[in-house]
């Protein structure tokens, strides 16, 4: 990816963390559908998906320590959330 989508999708990052309503929409609208691959592709089953979804954009956008705020911009953000749910499905499987 270019630099400059990179820097956009840090500055939608920033956006959400700062609580703008569209940055928030804008970040759902884009990016669940990147989860819900992500959770397909490690088989999980429907069901448990929803919960994990839920569970990954929770940690990414809720206060008061949002995994969003670690996002420095390197890579673009799709693959980061990509990976962040990865993380929180293996957690979910081993449990």
């Amino acid at each position: 990816m270019s630099q400059a989508n990179d820097s956009d999708d840090l500055a939608l990052a920033r956006a959400c963390l700062e609580g703008t309503a569209s940055a928030v929409e804008a970040f759902h609208a884009r990016y669940e559908p990147e989860i819900d691959v992500a959770l397909q592709r490690l088989g999980i089953e429907p069901g448990t998906a929803g919960d994990v979804k839920s569970a990954v954009l929770e940690k990414l956008l809720s206060p008061p320590d949002p995994k969003l705020a670690q996002y420095a911009g390197q890579g673009p953000l799709g693959a980061w959330v990509k990976a962040v749910a990865t993380r929180e499905a293996m957690s979910v499987q081993r449990t």
